[in-house]
């Protein structure tokens, strides 16, 4: 027997409709004006922000609202909730979302009442004395920090990601209304279950003995989410299967694992970007899967701007790439994902924009002298000599083109096209007619390209 203590304050609201008691449990726990914190666009186009808003409102409880927590949420946005907090005299922080948006609403709460800088709590420097009451609506399973003593926050300086654990953080209340999952994507559904799954099997494969009753559980919880949700997705077909846990021949527990690709990260350049919607085109092919070569089915993307600090210089049967250092700030989002390329939208289009130029359709294309605009050093694409060595006639959607290097300090410096520099723009006569999309294994001089019509119809 172990010997333990259960400590669970938090009122847990669960059942549909449930956030209609919002206002009520905010008076409950003494909340009169009320910071309303939330992520990105999912909880206005659902709904719930406005209904939440509204509950309050009907309720006697003023607000403010602030969004834009991003996952591993950020201490630019804690510091920006705290002055508003302050300059609002707020008393009370209702996190509509999941857990990064909760652990954002804690870091703002602490460091509301704090007469420093909050990140000195995360360091370990400064202990809190008082903060804020902090309380969520969740729009996600999973999440974990409605009910938790602990937030993590991302210091974007350094890209430095602290926790920190104190009892008086935890949520006031947590309404949970099961229906606002139903609209999730199918991945962040699947993701959420993974998650329950991992973290139950974290306490059932324990070494401790007489465990008999917490066992009982784990196998309740992880047979009724397999019954209930193990089932694939794969592109549009959907089907069951059927998991049988096997008996480890190290420790003799028997374990089961899935295999999930849950994100991917990689440079890649710009083709074009339209000024005045800040639209834009890249890459000229499609992020797939390394493993199986198919295309990644995307549930959300971001661009971030890349500084290019090195390269791997390209030689016959080993590709080179560019290697750079991520910016932690967002430069945009991408929307598509496409055997042409990705597609999304720039919050700024200034730092992206070369010069204007005309579009060169396929059929006005020829062979001989053109150019690329490629960034293989810093944060400033060059132009660099290239001849377009053969055009393919109705060669479909991708690999339209050959065209190898002939620009002596390109080939110098990477030894032609490497990883990284797929979507540079390829240019004749001023004009833009395509992009670089591939290398060609056995001569890193030449490489592949795809017509520019061919992006532009895929981004529509």
């Amino acid at each position: 027997m172990k010997d333990f203590n259960y400590y669970a304050p938090t009122e847990v609201v669960f059942g549909k409709q449930s956030e209609e008691q919002v206002a009520m449990l905010t008076k409950k726990y003494g909340g009169t004006k009320v910071l309303v914190h939330y992520g990105g666009s999912s909880a206005k186009r659902s709904g719930l922000l406005d209904k939440i808003c509204g509950l309050l409102g009907e309720g006697g409880i003023d607000y403010v609202t602030l969004g834009g927590v991003v996952p591993n949420p950020r201490l630019s946005k804690v510091n920006e909730g705290i002055a508003l907090c302050r300059n609002e005299k707020v008393d009370f922080i209702l996190a509509v979302g999941g857990g990064s948006v909760i652990d954002s609403a804690k870091a703002i709460a602490y460091g509301t009442c704090f007469d420093g800088d909050v990140w000195d709590i995360y360091l370990g420097k400064a202990t809190p004395t008082t903060m804020l009451p902090v309380a969520s609506v969740l729009t996600i399973p999973a999440a974990g920090s409605e009910m938790s003593e602990a937030s993590v926050i991302t210091n974007e300086d350094g890209d430095v990601k602290l926790g920190y654990s104190n009892d008086m953080s935890r949520p006031k209340f947590a309404i949970m209304n099961p229906e606002r999952t139903f609209t999730l994507p199918p991945y962040q559904t699947a993701a959420g279950v993974t998650d329950m799954m991992m973290h139950t099997m974290e306490r059932y494969f324990s070494h401790d003995d007489d465990m008999t009753l917490t066992d009982e559980i784990a196998e309740a919880i992880l047979r009724t989410m397999k019954d209930t949700v193990f089932t694939v997705l794969r592109g549009d077909e959907q089907f069951a299967v059927t998991v049988k846990p096997k008996r480890s021949v190290s420790d003799n527990l028997y374990r089961s694992g899935l295999w999930v690709r849950d994100s991917t990260a990689g440079i890649g350049t710009v083709t074009y970007v339209d000024p005045s919607s800040g639209r834009f085109g890249g890459l000229g092919h499609g992020i797939c899967d390394p493993d199986t070569g198919n295309p990644l089915p995307m549930l959300k993307g971001v661009v971030c701007e890349v500084t290019v600090t090195g390269v791997i210089k390209g030689r016959r049967s080993e590709p080179g790439e560019l290697i750079g250092e991520f910016s932690l700030k967002t430069a945009g989002a991408l929307e598509k994902n496409t055997e042409c390329g990705v597609f999304g939208v720039l919050d700024d289009t200034e730092a992206f924009v070369f010069s204007p130029m005309e579009i060169c359709y396929s059929g006005e294309m020829k062979t001989g002298k053109a150019q690329i605009l490629a960034t293989v050093d810093g944060v400033s694409p060059q132009l660099y000599e290239i001849r377009i060595v053969r055009i393919y006639e109705n060669s479909g959607s991708t690999k339209n083109f050959l065209l190898e290097v002939t620009d002596k300090a390109l080939l110098e410096k990477t030894g032609g096209i490497v990883q990284g520099m797929s979507g540079s723009p390829v240019i004749q006569n001023g004009r833009i007619c395509g992009a670089v999309t591939h290398v060609m294994i056995s001569d890193p001089a030449r490489g592949y390209g795809i017509f520019i019509e061919n992006m532009l119809d895929s981004q529509e």
